[in-house]
């Protein structure tokens, strides 16, 4: 009995070796590219077999002489030790890619050769290591990219290469993708918490692209972020030197948009801020000829920061927006070009700050203004609309102004004491105007309430608010109108 069992053993091996080395003349009989699949799937997974640097089509890297090229099943390389791989033939993989280990040493190089394409239906699960995507290669992923490595990872896309990720992006380290390649994204990514992730490539987002961020989590974008079709993003966004946004889509962004110090960001397409955006001191935002801005939530501009915004370009403060400028006394925060408030919304300057409009501000429903706001263009009250000067120490300059019929100018009063509006050229008003009483106010005050090289026209009546018992007329002068209080 135990020699008819060790007989069976001893056959065995004769066939195993027998087998072995007829495999590996056939492979290279047949040529890499033409290998039938079926040879490929006769184990569960296929791995790299050593910590040597070499193509993926040579037999002799693979542990058991198998190269995945068509293969279901799932391909790891994740051996101790530093080496790289090269896709050196094109490779469609049905499984899955592991890259990398959880432990140890492993510190693999994935390189996709130029000219060649790897196509990983599976998911791509990046433990360690990192990818190359040379000029004219191609790594897609249509099961998603896990990346779930424990120090930061860098994946490199050059000239005309490619990273096209199709279902999921998910990141859980601090993962930099860099190279003047590009990355397309048509999927969900999710950043969990602490994670950074940084595009220095040249991305372009896709359809029903959601970006996911946990707390703490930022995407910092360093290149051009081009935008085909509708795209949510639930992170903290930061727009660094280099940065751009344009496209065809819409970009919508919950959650809040910084851009970085001394960046300077071009904008080309739409963009539906539905939380913060700041700009921060020395840094330039550019609103270029297709841009279209609209604020939901708060435009913060600090000292010295400026939004340039070309002449077919709009900025718009939609219902409860506000404009704020941040910045120590005597500093002030630059719009070059025009903005327009379609709904309530707010224009507030710090204390000691200054708002520089360069182009013109066109007030179409109600609009509160505080502080210090010089409009170098036109300052436009629509018919129907509403700006309040609120705050005694707010002075609007403009160097001209039209205050249409039905419309309404709001000044806030305080004593004696009352926010202007100063317009160094002609005004032309056909408005109501209102004073706004939030102190004391006597009998026998005179309140100056615009002054101007010019007037046209006159305001159609003024109204104090809330009532206090006293009335008001308005005397006109070759240069100013004041409120003469009775």
């Amino acid at each position: 009995m135990k020699f008819s069992r060790a007989c069976t053993f001893l056959t065995a091996i004769v066939l195993i070796h027998s087998f072995v080395p007829s495999t590996i003349a056939s492979i290279e009989e047949a040529g890499v590219d033409n290998i039938d699949s079926r040879q490929l799937n006769l184990g569960g997974v296929i791995s790299w077999l050593l910590p040597i640097s070499g193509n993926w089509n040579s037999p002799l890297n693979w542990l058991g002489s198998l190269i995945p090229l068509g293969t279901s099943k799932n391909v790891t390389i994740g051996v101790g030790g530093a080496f790289t791989v090269r896709v050196n033939t094109n490779v469609n993989l049905l499984g899955g890619l592991t890259l990398g280990a959880a432990t140890g040493n492993s510190n693999p190089t994935l390189t996709i050769n130029s000219g060649n394409l790897l196509h990983i239906n599976g998911q791509l699960n990046l433990l360690s290591g990192t990818i190359i995507v040379q000029s004219g290669g191609s790594l897609v992923v249509n099961g998603g990219l896990v990346i779930n490595a424990v120090q930061p990872v860098i994946l490199t896309v050059s000239g005309t290469g490619a990273l096209v990720i199709n279902t999921l992006l998910n990141i859980k380290a601090n993962v930099t993708i860099a190279g003047t390649g590009q990355l397309v994204l048509n999927a969900t990514a999710n950043l969990q918490a602490n994670a950074n992730l940084v595009l220095a490539t040249t991305v372009n987002l896709g359809a029903s692209v959601v970006i996911n961020a946990a707390a703490n989590a930022h995407v910092v974008v360093q290149a051009a972020l081009n935008v085909t079709a509708n795209v949510l993003v639930n992170a903290n966004l930061v727009l660094a030197a280099g940065a751009s946004i344009a496209g065809s889509g819409v970009l919508t962004l919950n959650t809040v948009l910084v851009t970085a110090v001394n960046a300077a960001v071009n904008i080309n397409g739409a963009l539906v801020v539905n939380a913060n955006l700041s700009v921060v001191a020395g840094a330039t935002v550019n609103l270029l000829a297709q841009a279209n801005v609209t604020i939901v939530n708060a435009l913060t501009l600090a000292g010295s920061a400026t939004l340039a915004i070309a002449a077919s370009a709009d900025l718009i403060l939609q219902s409860g927006a506000t404009l704020v400028v941040n910045a120590a006394a005597g500093l002030s925060a630059e719009i070059s070009g025009a903005v327009t408030i379609i709904a309530d919304a707010t224009i507030q300057a710090a204390a000691g700050a200054v708002l520089d409009i360069s182009g013109n501000l066109v007030i179409s429903a109600s609009a509160l203004i505080e502080g210090t706001v010089n409009v170098n263009g036109l300052l436009t009250v629509e018919a129907g609309a509403l700006v309040v000067l609120s705050l005694t120490d707010t002075v609007v300059t403009a160097v001209t102004a039209d205050i249409a019929a039905t419309a309404t100018l709001a000044i806030d009063v305080v004593d004696s004491i009352n926010a202007q509006l100063i317009v160094t050229g002609a005004l032309s008003v056909a408005g109501d105007l209102v004073l706004n009483v939030v102190g004391g106010l006597a009998a026998g005050t005179s309140l100056t309430i615009a002054t101007f090289d010019s007037i046209t026209g006159a305001f159609s009546s003024i109204v104090i608010a809330p009532a206090v018992g006293l009335s008001a007329s308005l005397q006109y002068s070759a240069s100013a109108v004041v409120a003469l209080i009775a």
